[in-house]
């Protein structure tokens, strides 16, 4: 994320968005950016719906703000959110460097009835996009600047562009970062091999390939040394980014995304799976165009 560009939050005045906004806030003032308030007004309701009640909000969102001694921009639009969001990032004057929004912990029956807007959003937008789960607790701390940051990767385009984010975060909040590889036990990438090598052996082939990958990744400039640490885990991805998450108590998890269709988001994706999941800050960074593993620049990493 460029230091100099703006924040952009979308909120929908709810319990679901106060963790949002709060980081929203917090960020903005720590990286001296403007912030760009978005409230969608559901097409579920009439623009007018409960509309002294929102000013009032609203009023109260200004001023929290203005305390915080931050320049903000506050927007009002009527559509269905995920659209307006998206609308709202391409098409307002200077393209946001990130896109904060809240999103409600489902599981279960809950997360296949309904598609979460963020997941929507995440799987749209060119713009790497903040997801702070929500909380019923009045008290909603932000934990910014990041001090300790996860990054899974899986060497795919979309987490190089992940790690990328993540160098520029640690290189402007001083943070430690762990580089997370997990070998999927449920989707082994060779099946054919596994009658070729006993399953255990096959496994550590594949666990010493990734940490010899990794640790091509670790920067080259001083500044950072010693603050980025590779592991690899074997088990299940999604298990694993939780288990170390919380193993390093985590202040952001940084995962790559890639743009997907209807089907694509309704079947899901760990990105997807992870939003208001892992009970903290997700970091989603779409893979850029001209991204490829063939010609990443360790050099512009480490630089």
């Amino acid at each position: 994320m460029n230091q100099r560009a703006r924040i952009m939050c979308a909120v929908d005045l709810s319990w679901r968005s106060e963790g949002a906004f709060n980081y929203a806030v917090a960020m903005a003032k720590a990286r001296r950016v403007p912030l760009d308030v978005l409230f969608a007004v559901s097409h579920r309701h009439p623009l007018g719906w409960r509309v002294r009640e929102r000013v009032a909000q609203l009023a109260d969102l200004r001023r929290r703000v203005s305390e915080a001694g931050v320049d903000m921009t506050l927007t009002v639009q009527h559509g269905k959110p995920a659209e307006v969001i998206l609308q709202h990032a391409a098409s307002s004057a200077g393209s946001p460097g990130l896109i904060v929004l809240g999103a409600p912990n489902r599981g279960g029956f809950a997360r296949l009835r309904l598609r979460s807007v963020a997941q929507a959003v995440v799987h749209q937008t060119d713009r790497p996009t903040l997801i702070v789960p929500g909380s019923d607790s009045v008290e909603s701390s932000a934990s910014v600047p990041f001090r300790r940051v996860l990054v899974a990767i899986d060497f795919s385009p979309a987490s190089m562009s992940a790690l990328d984010e993540a160098y520029r975060i640690i290189r402007q909040d001083g943070a430690t970062m762990r580089l997370l590889h997990v070998v999927d036990i449920a989707q082994p990438p060779v099946p054919r091999l596994t009658f070729e090598f006993p399953i255990v052996d096959y496994t550590e082939l594949l666990r010493k390939d990734a940490t010899r990958r990794l640790r091509r990744l670790l920067p080259l400039s001083q500044e950072l040394h010693g603050r980025v640490h590779v592991h690899v885990a074997v088990g299940l991805v999604f298990d694993q980014i939780v288990r170390n998450a919380n193993e390093m108590d985590a202040d952001v998890v940084v995962l790559g995304v890639t743009k997907r269709g209807v089907l694509g988001r309704l079947l899901g994706s760990t990105t997807g799976y992870a939003l208001g999941r892992v009970g903290r800050p997700v970091l989603a960074v779409p893979a850029r165009r001209d991204e490829s593993l063939a010609d990443h620049n360790l050099d512009t990493i480490a630089a």
